[in-house]
């Protein structure tokens, strides 16, 4: 698991929610990916999450911040 804590392996928001899509697609149901970014503290930051019918699955803090620069699929 050291492999995973490394500063050059994606968020732990990217690894959950690419898996999390992948096995509710391979379940049949209409998941979508998506990746946006914020910003805090004047950085720029990323999150990744998935939303099925438009409802985000595992709801994260600062939803309302966030703009979507990629969903897929489009």
């Amino acid at each position: 698991m050291r492999v995973f804590a490394g500063r050059w392996h994606p968020r732990l928001c990217l690894r959950e929610a690419l898996a999390l899509y992948a096995v509710l697609r391979g379940m049949g149901c209409p998941a979508r990916f998506h990746l946006g970014v914020y910003k805090r503290h004047g950085k720029l930051l990323a999150h990744s999450w998935v939303t099925v019918r438009g409802r985000t699955v595992v709801p994260f803090a600062g939803e309302d911040r966030i703009r979507t620069i990629y969903t897929h699929p489009a």
